[in-house]
């Protein structure tokens, strides 16, 4: 085959690969990430693989898939264990190949960022759609999921169109296309900025009322932190005195106050946490998104003490995780066996100390070099906060956008091309 059309193809399905991750059909990724072994095979990019697993981007993932293979062979429950192999493979797969990929330079990521926007906007355009169109035929606003009801254009009722499409990580996708959008806003030419702007304002306003209609409280606070994080990027682009970058930072802290306490759009989130007591609960009618994350948190703290160094593996975190339920007498969380609903205390009961503080090097080492992606400060914070209330990486959806985007976003040739220019 012609060199520059297999370029070609390897282009397109780095392309392809982050669109499919931003929509609802991430459930193809591996399937264009097979396209894009063999394009990776034939350029011979392996021959860097030996000199790159010196590199903490790629050898800390990996050491990760080595600690979930080798407590595959020490878990009780082998079904599980197995399992996990498959789960966890992105942490070996996207490293390796796209984190090594000679094609990704500047202007692919950019490329494929502005698809990634396209994909996650174009996504919720047709989520709404269906909704509304599903209102006025049936003259119902309210849909049954499971045993609760929900309005049918707002969380779990915007995102049922599509299987498996969780509206936390939705709102991970949204937060990342706004940051986008503003990170092109800084770069773009003159001879194109007001046609830019002009879109990015649409787009912006489209996107924020998406962040309320996904209902993540985690992906409002992220938003907030992402306005902050962009606004002082512009001050300091434009040269603005540092007065006036801590007055930013003050309106903006006061505002989001605001908006939590103040509930301006009564969410309905927010007035139970703001009236219901704080107490460690998963009891129907006394608990809300805090109080039962509390319970869930109080368990794997547990679960933490009793296996500090080593953790419970990946295949017995569930058998753990719902015998402290049972013992601790949280009935709702038995009954459907949640999960941690937080990255970090995941990571740290299933792999102990030396996973935990792996994955947090993980997360930190990107930023060692003088010199990183400038989409990759925005994509840690996303990330990191929404670590915070959801396992994310326990999830297919979760694992394949944040473990494809670490790859490109960490990928060394495009450091070193944005170094250099």
């Amino acid at each position: 085959m012609i060199p520059s059309t297999v370029s070609t193809i390897y282009k397109y399905s780095i392309l392809g690969l982050v669109f499919v991750i931003a929509s609802p059909f991430y459930g193809a990724t591996l399937g264009v990430l097979v396209l894009v072994f063999f394009c990776w095979f034939y350029f011979r990019d392996y021959k860097n693989l030996v000199s790159a697993l010196f590199q903490p981007h790629i050898a800390i993932p990996v050491l990760l898939y080595l600690i979930v293979f080798i407590g595959a062979f020490f878990a009780d429950d082998r079904r599980e264990a197995l399992s996990s192999l498959s789960t966890k493979l992105p942490f070996l797969l996207f490293p390796v190949i796209v984190g090594t990929s000679s094609i990704v330079s500047p202007q692919l990521i950019r490329r494929a960022a502005n698809l990634f926007i396209i994909a996650i906007s174009l996504s919720l355009l047709i989520a709404l759609a269906y909704a509304l169109v599903d209102v006025y035929v049936t003259g119902e606003k309210l849909i049954q999921i499971d045993e609760s009801f929900y309005k049918k254009w707002k969380w779990y009722g915007l995102t049922r169109i599509f299987p498996n499409w969780h509206p936390t990580y939705v709102a991970v996708c949204v937060n990342l296309a706004i940051a986008i959008q503003f990170q092109n806003v800084l770069n773009v030419p003159d001879r194109n900025k007001k046609k830019t702007l002009l879109i990015t304002t649409w787009m912006f306003a489209f996107l924020s009322v998406c962040i309320v209609l996904v209902n993540s409280m985690i992906g409002v606070a992220c938003y907030f932190f992402i306005l902050l994080y962009t606004g002082l990027l512009f001050l300091k682009h434009f040269k603005v005195k540092s007065i006036y970058r801590l007055s930013l930072l003050c309106t903006l802290g006061i505002g989001a106050f605001a908006f939590f306490y103040f509930n301006p759009l009564n969410i309905q989130k927010l007035n139970d946490l703001k009236y219901q007591e704080v107490k460690i609960t998963d009891t129907q009618g006394e608990r809300n998104l805090l109080t039962m994350r509390m319970a869930k948190w109080k368990a794997y703290t547990d679960i933490i003490e009793n296996n500090l160094v080593l953790g419970v593996t990946e295949g017995d975190i569930k058998d753990v995780r719902d015998s402290v339920y049972i013992t601790e007498g949280y009935q709702d969380l038995h009954r459907y066996n949640y999960n941690a609903h937080n990255q970090y205390l995941e990571v740290f009961a299933m792999y102990g100390l030396i996973g935990f503080l792996l994955f947090l090097y993980m997360l930190a080492s990107p930023f060692f070099p003088k010199s990183w992606h400038p989409l990759l400060p925005p994509f840690i914070i996303i990330t990191g906060l929404s670590f915070l209330t959801e396992s994310i990486l326990q999830r297919q959806q979760g694992i394949l956008l944040f473990m494809a985007l670490y790859a490109l976003l960490t990928n060394p040739k495009a450091v070193e091309e944005i170094q250099a220019g």
